[in-house]
């Protein structure tokens, strides 16, 4: 029988699954309708790659709560790389900053 702490993270898991899930299939929606027409739409470019950080920001808190640490700072690692990929396109396309 697992402990009532088990049972709680097990359900924050699947939140956040859920939640990747969903902010995933935005992103992909997002990158779909840029590519339809790149030259109309480039101020979308770091809007893309910040989604993309919000997911491995959010992937890392999973692994971090499931004990993965390793995984979990990889993956903030990651998110951080596309945050600044992010800025530095949208300095180049003239975007937010």
């Amino acid at each position: 029988m697992s402990s009532k702490k088990d049972r709680v993270l097990r359900r924050i898991r699947i939140v956040i699954d859920v939640i990747n899930v969903i902010l995933s299939v935005a992103v992909i929606g997002v990158v779909v309708y840029t590519f339809l027409d790149v030259s109309e739409r480039m101020e979308y470019f770091p809007h893309i790659f910040y989604g993309g950080a919000s997911v491995n920001a959010i992937t890392g808190i999973k692994h971090m709560i499931s004990e993965k640490k390793l995984q979990g700072l990889a993956a903030w690692i990651f998110g951080a790389v596309l945050i600044a990929a992010g800025w530095f396109c949208s300095t180049i396309v003239g975007g937010i900053h």
